[in-house]
């Protein structure tokens, strides 16, 4: 339920949760750390457009950009899609996405860092930053 949790905040898209769960899968696997935007947003006394520096250092076992593995708990209430992703994602070798499109929230999945920081930063431009 808590990897569940953290796969309905990445995503609104029903048909990426399986992506997004292989994502956390792999990065579990490969003993890195999570480092899932929607811990941090958790923390936080209200949701922010973009997480800073200091955001990410936020000291809690929830952090999963301090901390390696799933959070002591559950980070939201998830639904159907999102359980059944978390039970059985999608096959990739994905270790990363970034939201390729603003409006609609879709991701764009790599397993190449050299690429999901490309991809980052095109982001970034196009949303005018």
């Amino acid at each position: 339920i808590t990897l569940a949790s953290m796969i309905e905040r990445e995503t609104r898209i029903k048909a990426e949760r399986p992506k997004v769960s292989r994502v956390i899968h792999n990065r579990l696997d490969a003993g890195t750390r999570l480092q899932i935007d929607a811990t941090i947003q958790y923390l936080l006394p209200k949701p922010k457009k973009s997480l800073s520096a200091a955001d990410l250092k936020i000291e809690s076992p929830y952090n999963t950009y301090l901390h390696k593995g799933l959070p002591p708990g559950p980070i939201a209430s998830p639904g159907r899609a999102s359980i059944e992703a978390a039970l059985a994602p999608a096959d990739g070798p994905w270790l990363y996405y970034v939201v390729t499109d603003a409006k609609t929230g879709k991701h764009t999945f790599t397993a190449s860092y050299e690429e999901f920081v490309d991809l980052k930063n095109k982001a970034k431009q196009d949303a005018g930053g």
